[in-house]
């Protein structure tokens, strides 16, 4: 097989095989409702924290609907997925499994992308997202340095002509 050739299948495949203690499997049904708790709550913090923007959902149309709406949204669908899945959770014996591969990196990945904003606020956006970058990276298996410095100074280069020159969006 060659590297070049290889399909992202075949790349999954001899990852296993490499290294197959390197994952985390669970039935899909708790899978599914670990997410849609995440997401149900995500929901209400969005919808709690667009309250402090001006106008209300339930008062005027204003900058705070769209995200409201969107949180409801992002609510119901959520809810509609937790229900299911204990639905199907209670029905079904023989349920299918869900394999994570490297779940060590997933959750230091949601860790970074938490800390994102609170970062982002007491540093601002550049330095954040330069900072930011590099362990991201390497928890996408991106190691070799030439590839990290040309991933940070094109991103950092990108949002700085197009959403703050271009667009004039202040970052």
């Amino acid at each position: 097989m060659n590297n070049q050739n290889s399909t992202g299948a075949e790349h999954i495949a001899k990852a296993r095989q490499a290294d197959p203690g390197n994952s985390l499997k669970i039935s899909s049904e708790w899978y599914e409702i670990t997410i849609a708790l995440a997401m149900v709550s995500m929901s209400a913090w969005f919808f709690f924290q667009a309250r402090n923007l001006r106008g209300s959902f339930f008062s005027s149309v204003g900058p705070a609907t769209f995200p409201q709406a969107i949180s409801l949204l992002l609510g119901a669908t959520s809810i509609f997925l937790l229900f299911y899945s204990v639905k199907r959770l209670f029905k079904n014996k023989n349920l299918p499994r869900t394999c994570i591969q490297r779940p060590l990196a997933i959750g230091l990945g949601v860790l970074l992308f938490c800390i994102f904003p609170y970062s982002m606020s007491k540093f601002g956006y550049y330095i954040t997202m330069a900072i930011w970058l590099v362990p991201f990276a390497w928890i996408a298996n991106v190691r070799k340095p030439l590839t990290v410095a040309s991933l940070v100074i094109g991103f950092v280069l990108f949002s700085k002509l197009v959403f703050n020159m271009l667009l004039g969006t202040p970052l």
